[in-house]
């Protein structure tokens, strides 16, 4: 980051949540990486799609999770998009692909 630069709102709360995942969820490096190549973004995605989903359709809980079930790449009860908010939703997408982000640096990915 540029010297001088002050993060958005959108980076800080990418930052906070990616923290929250390591520190409360104990999703540590060990952890991400123990997951197949995509599912990280598969969930990111996912994520992204349902706080779209909210915005714009305003879509019922039974009719959300229709459309976006074949998105979420793990067990049905690690699903939490129900829970949170379109811009909760967005942190925590961002910080998954973070998490894939760094998952792969350290494979030596470019």
């Amino acid at each position: 980051m540029p010297t001088g630069h002050i993060p958005t709102e959108g980076v800080r709360l990418i930052a906070d949540e990616r923290d929250r995942q390591i520190n409360q969820e104990g999703w540590s490096e060990a952890h991400d990486d123990e997951h197949a190549a995509g599912t990280m973004v598969w969930a990111a995605i996912a994520y992204a799609a349902s706080a779209i989903g909210l915005e714009v359709r305003r879509l019922t809980r039974r009719a959300m999770s229709e459309v976006y079930a074949d998105l979420w790449p793990w067990q049905p009860d690690m699903d939490k998009r129900d829970k949170h908010n379109a811009i909760r939703k967005l942190a925590i997408a961002g910080a998954l692909i973070a998490a894939e982000i760094d998952r792969r640096h350290r494979r030596g990915e470019k």
